[in-house]
């Protein structure tokens, strides 16, 4: 299984991705954040 944080500074964008990426297969979205650096602490603490 896959596990990706989406980052995008557009909430509509994260969202659809969000939504499209599990449909994919063995795709998990655990969070999603606003700029580079906040996705990066995300995935930190998962």
């Amino acid at each position: 299984m896959t596990t990706v944080v989406l980052a995008d500074d557009e909430a509509l964008l994260r969202k659809a991705m969000a939504a499209l990426l599990p449909l994919e297969g063995e795709i998990t979205v655990i969070s999603n954040a606003l700029s580079a650096s906040t996705a990066a602490n995300a995935a930190g603490s998962s």
